[in-house]
Parts: structure tokens; sequence; C-alpha cells
């Protein structure tokens, strides 16, 4: 839930960083074409009114603007982590198959020169014949002497 409400809000974040350029791109072109460049401009009363007004506009858009950045951020870096972890797991199961204690017996009867099993006596407090005899599935170790 909390990943679509991040990712809906970079959607937002990024068609308000779309409409700023062509924002900026207008007034950018707006001020080649009149020429604007070097001449000052005379600031009457009303206007620095607006100014003032478009100043803190411009501040309360600037921090809506630096939070859904940091949303954004934190979207991209949640779903780079989820990534990772997916992958991990892709390689961990590669690495290990998931075994049963069914087929691990059946190996180790099919084929008894690569395993054998380990007698392991127990005494508890329940008597019962599985408890006093196990018989765990150990791997071989070769042993190789070299004669010199």
């Amino acid at each position: 839930m909390k990943l679509n409400e991040l990712l809906s809000e970079r959607v937002v974040v990024k068609s308000c960083v779309s409409d700023v350029n062509s924002l900026l791109s207008n007034i950018v072109e707006g001020n080649v074409a009149s020429g604007s460049r070097g001449k000052e401009k005379v600031i009457e009363d009303e206007e620095e009114e607006e100014d003032e007004n478009e100043k803190l506009k411009h501040k309360a858009c600037d921090v809506i603007l630096d939070e859904n950045m940091r949303i954004a951020r934190e979207a991209e870096e949640n779903e780079k982590a989820e990534r990772e972890a997916q992958t991990t797991l892709a390689g961990k199961k590669l690495l290990f198959p998931p075994w049963s204690l069914e087929p691990i017996s059946n190996e180790a009867l099919d084929n008894l020169r690569l395993h054998w099993l380990e007698p392991i006596t127990s005494f508890e407090l329940k008597n019962t014949l599985d408890l006093q005899l196990d018989f765990p599935i150990t791997k071989k170790q070769s042993y190789f002497v070299v004669l010199m």
C-alpha cells in the first residue's frame, strides 16, 4: 500500500517538475523575445506587492517540491532495496534447492557410497525406540593416503 502511494506521489512530482520546467522555459523565451535583458525594469508599488506575493507562492511551491522530491527519493531507494532482496533470494534458491526429509533419506539409501547412516544414541525421559537409536544422514569423508 505504501509503495503504491509513493509511486503515485512520484508521478505527481514528475508532473510538477515538468510544469516548472515549461514555465521557466516560457519565461526565458519571453525575455529573449522582448529583448528585456539589457533594460532595467521600473518597479511600481503594485508590482512590488505582486512580486512579494509571487515570492511567497514560490516559497510554498519550493517547500512542496522539496517534500515531493524527498518522497520520490525514498520510493526509489525502497524499490532498489526490494530489487536487491529479490535478486538475493533468487540466487539463494538456486544454490540451495528445497529439500525435505523424504528425498534426502531416499538419496542416502540409494547412494550408499556417498552417504551413510550414523547411529546416535539418545537417553531422554521418553523411552521410545525412535529416541533410543537415531540414524542421521551424514556425508562420507574421503581419506587419501599419499605414500612416499
